[in-house]
């Protein structure tokens, strides 16, 4: 669906490692620290991957 609307999407469901508890905060809704750098990560993975095309 992101495709030709100039949008990237970032898919953290293909991704184990979010699923880990100390990924989430407390809330176990939002994430924490940990949650926050692999976010962090992948969007700077996926800028870098739509920048090559």
């Amino acid at each position: 669906m992101s495709t030709g609307c100039g949008v990237t999407l970032v898919d953290f469901e293909s991704v184990a490692a979010t699923t880990h508890p100390r990924v989430r905060a407390e809330d176990r809704l939002h994430p924490g620290p940990l949650g926050h750098a692999l976010v962090a990560c992948a969007v700077a993975a996926s800028l870098a991957d739509t920048r090559l095309r």
